[in-house]
């Protein structure tokens, strides 16, 4: 009894795959050529990975941007606070000019804070070319000793 089940069992499977296969006759052909088949199944293989990989790209730039989010939001509300700090400041110039009868032209305000800082900058200049030169020199003579060490253990050699 077991023998004719697992006949009448593997009779209706057969019969079921193929009557699949004769409605998909590109299955067939593909089963019939493994080459064609590893190529598909490769390239279906990488498509998949490809897949994975821009999701988790995705998500990596959901987390990053979920986390720069406050900190992008608290640099655009100090920046505000800062222009309207700075547009205070433009009104106290504003009053202080508008006190003082020597200084009604606003340029000339500001003419003398572009002159502190471009003598500041020319002393910081000069400082910075000073110190080049210090240490071109001494770049020399690390040179001529560093040199010297060398021409003396070829002489020895």
């Amino acid at each position: 009894m077991s023998d004719a089940a697992s006949n009448a069992l593997q009779s209706a499977i057969n019969g079921n795959v193929k009557d699949w296969i004769d409605s998909h006759p590109l299955v067939f052909w593909l089963v019939n050529h493994p080459l064609i088949s590893l190529a598909i199944f490769l390239l279906f293989i990488l498509s998949i990975l490809g897949f994975f990989q821009a999701l988790g790209s995705l998500f990596a730039k959901g987390w990053l941007f979920i986390l720069q989010s406050p900190v992008k939001f608290m640099q655009g509300v100090l920046s505000f606070g800062s222009k309207s700090v700075s547009n205070v400041g433009g009104v106290a110039v504003n009053s202080l000019v508008s006190q003082n009868p020597e200084y009604k032209n606003n340029s000339a305000l500001q003419l003398r804070g572009v002159e502190a800082n471009s003598l500041e900058s020319q002393e910081r200049l000069a400082n910075i070319l000073t110190r080049l030169e210090a240490i071109r020199q001494e770049q020399n003579q690390l040179l001529q000793e560093a040199s010297a060490i060398l021409g003396n253990k070829f002489k020895a050699e």
